[in-house]
C-alpha cells in the first residue's frame, strides 16, 4: 500500500469550493501525493515546480517540508479507488486541509453543534450568510431586490397575498442560488438547507418589516382593537374560570413575560420562536405546580398531563395578561410571511395552537363570566368587610388609617377596595347619627326630685312645654334643633 499514490480529501476544503477554484489555487496538487523515493512513510505533493513533503503514520498525516505552517491532520476514513488504467490508489479523508490557506471559513463550524442551530434574528442571519464568501454576489443581488421592493412596490391592504408571493419567490430563488454555489458533501444537507432557508428569510423580512407589517396592522386594526379590549376585560380571569382543571390552574408569570415581547420582534421566525417558548413556559410552569401540589401517595406516573383542551384556555389567560396590541396582525403575519421548509415540526404545532387560542378568544362570549365575577364582588358579607377593615387598621381603636396615607402612595386593588369599604362604614355611621338627632329628645331630669336610690324604671321622661305660639323657622336641621332645645332656650331669630 505504501507504493500507491494517495488522494487526500479534507471535508472542510471540498465543502465550499468549486473544482476550478481549487485547481487554480493549487489545492488539488497539494492534496494528491506520490510515494517519496528517499524515505519510507513519506510522500511528495504533485506540484511541478516546488514539491512539498508530508509523512503518514497510521491515522495521522503531518507536514514535513515546504509548508508555511506545520499541520497535523487526523485520518477520518480510507477507501480504495482505481484510475483509468485500473491501478489502485488510496483515498484518505482528513479533518483539515494540509495548508491552512485552503481552509473553508465555515469549515470548523461544521463540527460545532451551534453551527446548524436555526436562528431568526437579523444579526444572526446576516452573520451566518457572511460565513460563506461564495454567497457574496448572491447576497448583493438580494439587497438590490429588497431595495427595489421598498422603493417601488406599493403594499396594499387588499393585496397582501401578492406581496407574500413576491417575497417568498425572492427568498426561494436566493436559497437555490446559495445551495448551487456550495457542495455540501459532509454536512447534513436537509439540516443545512433549513438553516439557510431561515437565515435568508430572516435577512429579507427584517429589511421589509416596516413596510409590510404596517400594512397588515392597518388591515386588521379593528380586529386588533377588539381582541385587545377583550384582553383587558379578561386580565383578572384565571384559567380555572375558563374550565381548566383545578390542578392545572396556577399563575404563569414567565410565560406572560415571554409573550409580552411578541409585538417587539421583527422577523417571522423570531415571533414563532416566541410563541413556542411561551408554550414551553406554560407546560413547565403547570408541570412544576402539579408536582409540587400532588398527593404524597401519588406516584410520578399518576400525575395528570396537560392536554390541548386545557392548554388553549390557559394560553388565552396568558394572552390576556401579556397585553399584546396586534394579536390578529401577528397571526396573519405568521400565516402568510413565514415559509417553513417542513410543516410537520414543533414550530408548526406552536403556530396552530396559537391560532386556535386567538380564535377561541375572538369567538367566545365571556360576558356571563364577567357579570358573575362582578356580582360576586358586590356580595361581600359584613364579616369579610370588617375582617378586611381590621387588617388594614381601620377598625375601632386602630392606630393607623388608610385615609392618613399620603396621596401619592401607590395602592393595590385590595387597598382601594378596603378604602371604599371604610368610606361606606363612615357614611352609614353618619346617616345613623343624623337619624338619631331627628328623634324626640329625652329629658335628663326625673319627676319631682326623685331620690338617689330610685331605679331607672321609676324615672319618667319629661317633654318640656314649648310656646305653641312660636313659629318654627326654616333654618335647617341644626338651628331647628336648637330652637327645640329641652331647656326652652331659643336661639336664632325670635318671633
Amino acid at each position: 500500500m505504501t507504493t500507491q499514490n494517495v488522494s487526500v480529501r479534507s471535508k472542510n476544503l471540498f465543502a465550499s469550493h468549486k473544482n476550478e477554484e481549487l485547481y487554480e489555487s493549487g489545492a488539488q496538487e497539494t492534496h494528491i501525493l506520490r510515494p517519496s523515493p528517499y524515505f519510507t512513510g513519506q510522500f511528495l505533493t504533485t506540484h511541478t515546480s516546488r514539491c512539498k513533503t508530508v509523512s503518514l503514520d497510521g491515522r495521522v498525516i503531518k507536514t514535513v517540508e515546504g509548508f508555511d505552517q506545520e499541520v497535523t491532520a487526523k485520518v477520518l476514513s480510507e477507501e480504495i479507488g482505481y484510475n483509468k488504467d485500473y491501478k489502485p490508489f488510496r483515498i484518505l479523508v482528513i479533518d483539515q486541509p494540509l495548508d491552512p490557506q485552503y481552509q473553508n471559513p465555515a469549515g470548523n463550524l461544521s463540527n460545532d453543534e451551534g453551527f446548524l442551530t436555526v436562528r431568526g434574528g437579523f444579526d444572526e442571519c446576516k452573520n451566518f450568510l457572511n460565513l460563506f464568501p461564495a454567497y457574496h454576489n448572491t447576497i448583493n443581488s438580494l439587497d438590490q431586490s429588497i431595495m427595489k421592493f421598498n422603493t417601488n412596490y406599493m403594499v396594499l391592504t387588499d393585496y397582501l397575498d401578492d406581496a407574500s408571493k413576491r417575497l417568498q419567490s425572492l427568498c426561494s430563488q436566493t436559497v437555490e442560488k446559495c445551495l448551487g454555489e456550495t457542495s455540501l458533501r459532509e454536512i447534513n444537507k436537509p439540516q443545512f438547507s433549513d438553516v439557510l432557508n431561515v437565515s435568508v428569510q430572516g435577512y429579507t423580512m427584517r429589511k421589509v418589516h416596516r413596510k409590510v407589517f404596517s400594512a397588515i396592522c392597518e388591515k386588521f386594526q379593528h380586529a386588533d382593537c377588539e381582541l385587545f379590549e377583550k384582553c383587558e376585560r379578561l386580565r383578572e380571569v384565571n384559567s380555572g374560570q375558563l374550565g381548566v382543571q383545578d390542578e392545572f390552574t396556577c399563575p404563569l408569570p414567565s410565560a406572560v413575560d415571554e409573550l409580552a415581547n411578541l409585538d417587539n420582534l421583527k422577523t417571522p421566525f423570531e415571533k414563532i420562536k416566541c410563541v413556542k417558548s411561551t408554550l414551553d413556559q406554560i407546560a413547565e410552569g403547570v408541570n412544576d405546580h402539579v408536582l409540587k401540589n400532588r398527593h404524597p401517595s401519588m406516584s410520578s406516573n399518576d400525575v395528570p398531563c396537560l392536554t390541548t383542551d386545557d392548554l388553549i384556555p390557559i394560553l388565552v389567560t396568558v394572552l390576556a395578561q401579556a397585553g399584546c396590541e396586534h394579536i390578529q396582525s401577528n397571526v396573519f403575519y405568521l400565516e402568510n410571511f413565514y415559509w417553513p421548509a417542513s410543516s410537520k415540526n414543533d414550530i408548526s404545532y406552536s403556530l396552530v395552537t396559537f391560532k386556535a387560542a386567538v380564535e377561541y378568544m375572538r369567538a367566545t362570549d365571556f360576558s356571563s363570566l364577567l357579570s358573575f365575577k362582578n356580582s360576586h364582588k358586590k356580595e361581600a358579607g359584613i364579616d369579610s368587610l370588617l375582617t378586611g377593615t381590621e387588617k388594614m387598621g381601620l377598625s375601632e381603636g386602630g392606630n393607623d388609617s388608610v385615609q392618613s396615607a399620603s396621596p401619592g402612595a401607590s395602592l393595590s386593588r385590595i387597598d382601594r377596595q378596603l378604602m371604599r369599604i371604610s368610606k361606606m362604614l363612615e357614611d352609614s355611621s353618619s346617616e345613623w347619627t343624623k337619624a338619631q338627632q331627628k328623634a324626640p329628645p329625652k329629658s335628663i331630669f326625673a319627676n319631682d326630685s326623685p331620690s338617689r336610690g330610685a331605679s331607672a324604671s321609676q324615672t319618667s321622661i319629661i317633654f318640656p312645654k314649648q310656646d305653641s305660639k312660636r313659629k318654627k323657622q326654616q333654618l335647617g336641621d341644626f338651628l331647628s334643633s336648637l330652637q327645640d332645645d329641652v331647656f326652652d332656650t331659643s336661639f336664632g331669630k325670635q318671633s
